[in-house]
């Protein structure tokens, strides 16, 4: 080999008449001698990166966006208190929002990051603090002496906000009887002498400037209880009727209207339930016995009134069992396509019955199948009649007005058939369990 291509920096070519050539390769060039290309230079930052906040809800929104940026195909947006990242994502338009349900007070960094291609360019930021953006709230009762006294007073049951302490909260009263609004002093105040109903409004606003305002109602000059007459269901069964409340005389009151009268009903044993107007409500007693619900009418200056009731309920304990019957069928009874449909009959003397229960299993040579009710299918259930009807789920059927009940098999062949059937009435009192077991050899 020549000393020439033994020497650094040198390669050797071929010629076409098979001898080689020295090659010399300058350092830093390419072979063909072109200058090697340049890093491509980073794009960004963005400009006019803008954010705005705001809390329409429970949480903050923190909407931000910025000019479009040339050369870039993406950006990479992200929102992070601290070290946490609150939320992320990258998105090729100019615009983002992220949430976060973190207090006031809280200071967080929206960072962009242009994208070229999968190359980052320079990143660009803004440091917010969640402002204060929540009113206060609260909620107060109003005391009269007696109902519908004229000396009323305003006593503060709750007040709250995310920043404020409580006491610091600043209140203010509109009496709505054309006085001027004025600061809280002691929540007192004397209306004129007539009947009538008035709103006071309360103004809450916390150290931020944030209020909220809460509207009361005070009726004045009514001290006459509202009137009203009930009846109830005479009877039923414990854990299943819906025993009704009736309004047999409409309620009256010399002020409010009846859709503002409060009724309250105490069941008797120890539930109660309480509405305006519309319809009155039903009660289920869980346990037998005799009842006397009552009635309590409250107008709205808190006038009250034991309401007449004209009758007591007496409920009943359903403890009989249904009885479940499976009518065989009259003629062929070794054909397959007379035990297709299965009949019966169900009967409870009380609450009724609510459903009946089927299982079916069937052995076809050596092995038994079991029904699955849910799906209508007989699969394997092994070597014996236990095994099959462990694997059997329950076919369920509601029996007709007349008690009869009727329930179709799918997919009955030829072998040892075998039912077992029982009812279940209103409040789960079961029927003694009925097995039916009958050998088919024809179709």
């Amino acid at each position: 080999m020549s000393e020439n291509l033994k020497k650094p920096g040198r390669r050797r070519a071929e010629l076409s008449g098979g001898k080689y050539v020295p090659l010399v390769v300058a350092a830093g060039l390419a072979l063909t001698g072109a200058p090697a290309a340049a890093a491509p230079t980073k794009i960004g930052p963005v400009k006019g990166l803008d954010v705005t906040i705001s809390k329409p809800a429970d949480r903050y929104v923190v909407a931000s966006d910025w000019n479009d940026l040339a050369g870039a195909t993406a950006y990479r947006v992200s929102l992070t208190s601290g070290s946490t990242v609150l939320q992320s994502d990258k998105v090729t338009e100019s615009d983002w929002r992220a949430t976060t349900t973190l207090g006031a007070g809280t200071r967080v960094t929206l960072k962009v990051v242009p994208l070229a291609g999968k190359r980052p360019g320079r990143p660009a930021s803004l440091n917010e603090v969640l402002p204060d953006l929540t009113a206060p709230t609260g909620t107060f009762q109003v005391v009269q002496a007696t109902p519908g006294s004229w000396n009323v007073t305003l006593q503060p049951v709750e007040l709250s906000d995310d920043v404020t302490p409580a006491d610091a909260i600043v209140r203010t009263i509109n009496w709505g009887d054309g006085t001027p609004s004025q600061p809280w002093g002691d929540g007192t105040h004397t209306y004129e002498d007539d009947l009538r109903a008035y709103e006071p409004i309360v103004t809450l606003e916390d150290a931020a400037g944030n209020s909220t305002v809460v509207r009361l109602t005070v009726v004045v000059g009514d001290q006459i209880a509202p009137t009203g007459e009930f009846g109830v269901s005479t009877s039923g069964w414990a854990r299943w009727t819906k025993v009704a409340l009736t309004e047999t005389t409409p309620c009256a009151d010399n002020f409010s209207s009846a859709d503002h009268v409060t009724r309250t009903v105490d069941w008797g044993d120890g539930s109660t339930d309480t509405w305006t107007g519309g319809t009155a409500p039903t009660h289920v007693y869980a346990v037998a016995g005799p009842y006397s619900p009552t009635v309590t009418l409250a107008d709205e200056a808190g006038n009250t009134n034991a309401a007449t009731m004209v009758n007591t309920v007496l409920v009943s304990a359903d403890t009989a069992r249904p009885t479940v019957s499976l009518t065989k069928p009259a003629t062929r009874r070794t054909w397959v396509r007379k035990w297709v449909t299965l009949r019966g009959k169900a009967n409870d003397a009380a609450t009724g019955v609510r459903v009946v229960k089927l299982r079916l299993v069937e052995k076809r040579g050596t092995t038994w199948y079991a029904y699955r009710g849910t799906t209508r299918r007989w699969v394997r259930g092994g070597a014996t009649e236990a095994s099959a009807l462990r694997r059997t789920t329950v076919a369920k059927v509601r029996p007709t007005a007349q008690l009869r009940w009727s329930y179709k098999v799918n997919g009955l062949r030829k072998g040892r058939f075998v039912v077992r059937v029982q009812a279940m009435d209103s409040v789960k009192n079961r029927s003694k369990l009925r097995t039916v077991g009958q050998t088919l050899t024809h179709s």
